[in-house]
């Protein structure tokens, strides 16, 4: 939580002529997915004003947070920074109730860390 009040204040202090007409409300959620092979794994969303900008990814024990990116269908969020075993950086793609994290390789490509992502329905 600490990061999202962090994110939250550089971007109102970033951005003092959208604070100056109006106020920017923040949300969040936390969804709790199960991926395959039994890994689980918390993403918070993190919606401004309309639409889902960031999502912050719990995994390992460590939190990396990624930004919406360009997707032809579904919610795409990459970010630059990863784990060992993904240095090139994270991509966290959810469609139709199943998502996957992939790690970018050297390349641009990504290879899949884990796949088939559900999370409970309800």
């Amino acid at each position: 939580m600490r990061h999202l009040l962090t994110l939250a204040a550089t971007l109102s202090l970033s951005a003092p002529a959208l604070a100056a007409t109006s106020p920017i409300s923040m949300t969040y959620r936390t969804v709790h997915y199960t991926c395959s092979g039994g890994t689980k794994l918390d993403v918070i969303y993190i919606r401004f004003a309309t639409r889902p900008l960031f999502a912050v990814v719990n995994w390992q024990g460590k939190q990396y947070g990624l930004a919406e990116a360009l997707s032809a269908s579904g919610s795409r969020y990459a970010g630059l920074y990863g784990p060992a075993q993904a240095p090139n950086g994270l991509e966290w793609w959810e469609h139709q109730g199943q998502a996957e994290l992939n790690a970018f390789t050297s390349s641009g490509k990504t290879k899949s860390l884990l796949t088939a992502c559900k999370a409970p329905r309800g």
